[in-house]
């Protein structure tokens, strides 16, 4: 930042009192002139006055707001693309679980599926060995029944056998 272009502002610096006190300790009027003119040009040029600070003052705290108002503005338009990129991803992870829900769905209706499959088939595979089961039964019931009956025929041809010898 450059200094303003100076007003003429007096400095209050007693040239005539400094003058003096060089030319008591041995300066020629014409060394004391020349000291005291450019210790005034030196303060005049390098010396800020209350209205210089003020000045600069007034223009930094125009800057700070400045900037102030840019950094706002910056972390505004940040929080802004932050907030609509996670909405994005939010969107995004709602079309994802939404995805992986249907996959893991029609995975699960498969499994469904196939497992009706196997309990019809273990359905079929019972009854069908229940009809073997019962066939041979029936089978079995019939050679029982006929041994029973050659069985009890035998003991009655015994037993008539015995009747008639025996009478």
């Amino acid at each position: 930042m450059q200094m303003p272009a100076r007003k003429s502002i007096p400095i209050i610096f007693n040239t005539l009192s400094y003058s003096k006190q060089l030319t008591d300790v041995g300066f020629t009027n014409k060394q004391a002139e020349v000291l005291v003119q450019q210790q005034v040009d030196l303060i005049e040029d390098k010396v800020a006055t209350r209205q210089d600070l003020e000045t600069v003052s007034l223009e930094l705290k125009g800057d700070i707001e400045k900037t102030k108002s840019e950094l706002k503005s910056d972390i505004e338009k940040t929080k802004s693309e932050l907030e609509a990129k996670i909405e994005r991803t939010k969107a995004e992870l709602k079309g994802d679980i939404e995805k992986t829900k249907s996959e893991l769905e029609a995975k699960i209706e498969l499994t469904k599926a196939e497992l009706k499959a196997d309990i019809e088939k273990t359905k079929s595979e019972l009854k069908s060995e229940i009809e073997k089961n019962r066939i041979d039964i029936q089978k079995n019931k019939f050679d029982v029944i006929k041994w029973v009956l050659s069985f009890i025929i035998a003991q009655t041809a015994i037993l008539i056998t015995v009747f008639v010898n025996f009478k």
